[in-house]
């Protein structure tokens, strides 16, 4: 639901951090609710602009197309 807190994740740059965020977004586009928030923006910012391996993480990778789209404008706004 959009009220649940989101979980922590480890670093993003990791395979740890990627595989949890991976099997978080399985059901899920946002890392809390139903559109871009600064839970997103910063956990995108620790990829360095990086995009996950899109056979291992595809739900990741999914996550992170989705704020690599976004203006630099709108992730500052957001996050």
């Amino acid at each position: 639901a959009a009220n649940e807190m989101a979980p922590s994740f480890p670093n993003m740059s990791t395979d740890a951090g990627l595989k949890k965020l991976n099997e978080f977004l399985a059901d899920k586009s946002f890392v809390e609710g139903y559109t871009a928030s600064g839970a997103d923006v910063k956990l995108f910012r620790q990829t360095k602009g990086i995009s996950p391996d899109a056979a291992k993480y595809p739900n990741a990778r999914r996550w992170w197309n989705l704020l690599a789209s976004l203006t630099e404008a709108r992730l500052n706004w957001l996050g």
